[in-house]
This record gives C-alpha cells, sequence and structure tokens, in this order.
C-alpha cells in the first residue's frame, strides 16, 4: 500500500498540469506497478528462499516506511514550511480523485474497488486460474504433482495482492487526504486482512459478506473522523506556535534588535500561519459524528430478510 502510493505519487511529480483524464489513470496505473513490484519481491523471496510471506511483509513494510519517512522529514518530498507534520504540499485539483456526486465526499475509487472485488471473484471462481489459486491455498504439494507451475502461481498471486493494495493506499491518499502522509495509511492492511478473512464467502451479495463490508466501513468512516479532529487539534497547536513566534520577534524589533535574516523568518511564519488557519477553515469542526456499533449487524438483517 505504502509503496503503490509513493510510486503514484512519484508519477504525479511528472504530470505537471495535466488534464485529470490523463493524470489519474497513470497515476493508478504507476501505483498498481510499484505495489504489484514490492508484492513479487515477496514472492520471488518465498519461491527463492522459502521466506513466508508474512514475515517478508511485515519486514518490507519498515524499509518503506522509513524511506518514506526519509522523503516526508526534511527530504525531497517535504511540504515548504511544514514544521510538525512529516507530509507532501497538497495536491493540485486535476490529481484529485473525481467525486460521484456533488455535495459528498464519494468518489471513483470506490467504483474502482467494488470492480476490485468482482475482477478478484470472478478470477477466483470461473477461471482455470482461479482454481490454482484456491488448491495451492489447500496444498501446494499436491498441486505441483499434478502439473501445475506452483512458482508462477505464486507470483501471479504476490503480484495481485500488492497491486490491490496500492490500489487502495492511492483511493485513500488522491481521493481523502489529497496529500501524502504515512500516518494515515496506518492500520489500512490490517483491516484488509481481517475484512478479506471474515467476508470471502461463495455468494457476492451474501448477508455475511454485506455485513463484513458495512463493518469495514464503519471502521474506516470512524478512523477517518478521530483523524480530522487530531488533524485540526495538531493545526491548532502549530497555529499557537507560529502565532507565539511572530509576537516574539515583532518585540525583538520593537527593542531594537532587529537583523535582515528576520525578514525571511517572519515571512515564512506569515505563510505558514495562513497555510494553518486555511486549513482549519476547510477542517469539520466540532465532535465528529460516529457511526453505530450495530449497523453492521442491521444491515446483514435486512439482506438476510
Amino acid at each position: 500500500m505504502f509503496a503503490g502510493t509513493m510510486c503514484g505519487y512519484w508519477a504525479s511529480l511528472y504530470l505537471g498540469g495535466a488534464p485529470w483524464l490523463i493524470a489519474i489513470p497513470v497515476i493508478i496505473l504507476a501505483a498498481i506497478a510499484g505495489g504489484g513490484a514490492l508484492g513479487g519481491l515477496c514472492g520471488w523471496l518465498k519461491i527463492r528462499f522459502q521466506v513466508n510471506e508474512i514475515i517478508s511483509t511485515v519486514m518490507l513494510n519498515y524499509v518503506v516506511v522509513y524511506l518514506l519517512s526519509y522523503l516526508l522529514a526534511g527530504g525531497p518530498w517535504t511540504a515548504e514550511g511544514s514544521t510538525s507534520y512529516h507530509q507532501t504540499p497538497v495536491f493540485a485539483e486535476n490529481f484529485h480523485l473525481p467525486l460521484l456526486a456533488d455535495g459528498v465526499k464519494l468518489h471513483i475509487g470506490f467504483l474502482l474497488a467494488l470492480a476490485a472485488a468482482a475482477f478478484c471473484w470472478v478470477v477466483l471462481k470461473k477461471t482455470p486460474l482461479g482454481s490454482e489459486i484456491r488448491a495451492l491455498g489447500f496444498n501446494p504439494t499436491a498441486l505441483r504433482f499434478k502439473g501445475v507451475n506452483v512458482t508462477r502461481t505464486v507470483l501471479i498471486v504476490m503480484c495481485l495482492s500488492g497491486a490491490l493494495s496500492a490500489l487502495a493506499g492511492v483511493s485513500e491518499i488522491f481521493g481523502v487526504n489529497y496529500r501524502l502522509r504515512g500516518d494515515v495509511m496506518a492500520g489500512l492492511g490490517f483491516t484488509g486482512i481481517i475484512v478479506g478473512m471474515n467476508g470471502l464467502k461463495d455468494q457476492l451479495l451474501h448477508p455475511d459478506l454485506i455485513a463484513e463490508f458495512t463493518r469495514a466501513y464503519q471502521m474506516e468512516y470512524n478512523r477517518l473522523a478521530g483523524t480530522i479532529q487530531q488533524d485540526r487539534a495538531k493545526a491548532e497547536r502549530e497555529l499557537a506556535q507560529v502565532a507565539g513566534k511572530i509576537s516574539n520577534i515583532i518585540e525583538a524589533i520593537s527593542d531594537g534588535m532587529f537583523h535582515p535574516s528576520m525578514k525571511d523568518k517572519m515571512t515564512a511564519l506569515e505563510a505558514r500561519k495562513e497555510e494553518l488557519e486555511a486549513e482549519l477553515q476547510e477542517a469539520q469542526s466540532g465532535a465528529p459524528v460516529l457511526l453505530h456499533p450495530s449497523l453492521a449487524g442491521l444491515y446483514r438483517e435486512q439482506v438476510a430478510s
């Protein structure tokens, strides 16, 4: 997820003012390629050195996250004037995933997720490759004796898994946050594992699958609501710090302690103050509205009936 999102952002740096009809597909394809490549690397480690895929993916997570931290914490991707946040500048509007309707925050990433789910279901249930993948999960040794190229199947599964994770990451960053920050994607992968283990059924609209989808939506909605409130609190604290620094410089100048470097410092602080005030103005105020914990169960009963 992190690797794919980073590749998507890296691609956006070279797109400039390209229209969204060109920019969005390029970003998504770059993200899918990056996520698929990292997934393929984990698959190769499993085939070549018998490294368990859980171990390799968790260990590589640290490598990718630390690389992202370097790029965002004073590195080449850091937003100018950002002091407290490890983040990129806000994306241009042509890089935002288009909304499905005015007045809502639901974007085309939702349709991409549904299309990806349908694609996986068709592959697993209706194709020879899907039969190999399901058999691989039950007994890879028997599958190998049957003459199936298990190495190829493992690589395909790992590449597809990485690509799907990248699709989730790019939808989150380019459809919700509009800037790359590592903390907003923390834990999403584990949520996906829970959904996959609990929600896989033989029917695409099975009541349990609907309940699991609703539960995942509820968890993500509540998580985002909490993140928005935390970001607002951070921005308010930083705004108070910036205002205090501006006040200190003004007092120093009034006391006759002017230095030429104060002018540049004051300009940077004023710019950061305007940026923080704009962020707070756009952010939701007040306590976030959380979804009821029984929502998934209610939806399941409705679908079942």
